[in-house]
């Protein structure tokens, strides 16, 4: 970063540091609401339970085991930032290593080995052209169509050995009606009709199994849209209704059957980004909005 990552420092109505947009700012406006309802206790509130979940980004190990545990809620709230608008419907992802082997030898000598490196240029060809058809594939109506990325490539051992191995992550990311298991199913099929047996390779167990988001807005009678007018009552403006692309908490929970909508201040743009920041006045009125929540769903 470009800022230090770890000393918050307010400049021009911003709050500067790691975290403080992704999800520091909205966690602290939970925490102030919570102390809010805990000191006034009104009356018409509903009760309120604060669940701090940890590993969001990596493996979502805090709110796969929440969504595990028996169910303590009748609605759920996250708040990754969304600038207060609030998203019904986001994508999930499955992300796997796929690993190609080779038979190592001299590099003054390759025809005695067999690059593991080249076999992978191979399956790399053949996954570009997946990710375009999945590019054309039948689209939600608000999220698109699902998408798959590589993003990180290791093999060898020295340039001056001919590599016997070399690995890949892969990235897939979910659309509702879709599920992580099936998405690496199509993948190895298609991997398999197109190449056959001339690349030799081997899927890992995927670390991230991450649902998508698809909760039913309902009419105007409904929660949803209680939760919308108690935010426009805090913020002084009708939140949109969204769908986003990045996956959060509310696939686990959601999965289960909970009823789940993502609403937090700041920006996504602003996110694991040199410089990340969140504007204290959107803080300000977040710990407002969820405190208008809990009055409008008790």
């Amino acid at each position: 970063m470009t800022i230090p990552p770890f000393v918050p420092e307010i400049r021009d109505g911003r709050l500067y540091g790691r975290g403080s947009c992704d999800v520091k700012g909205g966690m602290a406006a939970m925490l102030e609401a919570f102390a809010r309802l805990v000191k006034e206790r009104p009356a018409d509130s509903a009760s309120v339970v604060m669940a701090c979940t940890v590993d969001e980004e990596f493996t979502h190990t805090g709110s796969s085991q929440l969504a595990a545990a028996p169910r303590m809620a009748d609605y759920a709230i996250v708040a990754e930032p969304t600038r207060l608008n609030i998203v019904h419907r986001h994508k999930g992802a499955v992300r796997w290593k796929i690993r190609t082997r080779g038979v190592a030898c001299h590099s003054s000598t390759p025809k005695l080995g067999n690059n593991a490196i080249y076999r992978m240029g191979e399956l790399l060809g053949a996954l570009s052209d997946y990710a375009e058809i999945l590019s054309r594939a039948q689209p939600d109506p608000i999220l698109g169509p699902p998408s798959l990325s590589v993003g990180r490539i290791e093999g060898g051992l020295s340039v001056n050995v001919v590599p016997d191995w070399c690995e890949i992550e892969v990235d897939r990311r979910i659309i509702p009606g879709e599920t992580p298991t099936d998405c690496v199913q199509r993948v190895q099929t298609y991997l398999h009709d197109r190449l056959g047996d001339s690349v030799s390779w081997e899927f890992f167990p995927p670390w991230v199994n991450m649902p998508p988001l698809a909760q039913e807005v309902g009419d105007e009678s409904g929660w949803v849209a209680q939760v919308r007018h108690a935010v426009g009552e805090a913020s002084g403006r009708i939140p949109e209704l969204a769908g986003v692309p990045y996956g959060t908490d509310a696939g686990p929970l959601g999965q289960t059957g909970l009823p789940c909508l993502v609403i937090g201040p700041g920006d996504i743009a602003q996110a694991h980004t040199k410089d990340e920041w969140i504007e204290l006045d959107q803080v300000q009125t977040a710990v407002d909005a969820y405190y208008q929540i809990a009055l409008a769903l008790g």
